[in-house]
C-alpha cells in the first residue's frame, strides 16, 4: 500500500532557546494560511546527532516523505 502524499508541506523547528516565539508565529501562520500544511519539528528530540543548523535541512529530507514540494520558515519571520 502506497500512502498519499502532501502538495505542499510548510515545516519549522525549535528548542527549547526559541520555543518562545511558536504561539506567535503559529497564530500569524494560520491566520494568513488557514489551509496550509505545518509541521513542527522538536530540535530538542529530533535527530539528536546533529547540532543547530544542521537541524535545518535534516528536517526538510524528513518532511520530503511526507510532501512533494516542503518549504522551511523561521519561527522569527515577520
Amino acid at each position: 500500500m502506497t500512502s498519499m502524499k502532501l502538495s505542499n508541506l510548510f515545516i519549522t523547528g525549535c528548542d527549547k532557546n526559541t520555543r518562545w516565539m511558536l504561539p506567535w508565529f503559529q497564530e500569524n501562520f494560520y491566520d494568513h494560511n488557514p489551509a496550509a500544511e505545518l509541521v513542527v519539528y522538536d530540535f530538542d528530540t529530533f535527530r539528536t546527532d546533529l547540532a543547530g543548523w544542521f537541524k535545518k535541512p535534516a528536517a526538510m529530507v524528513d518532511a520530503a516523505r511526507q510532501a512533494e514540494n516542503v518549504c522551511w520558515l523561521d519561527t522569527d519571520m515577520e
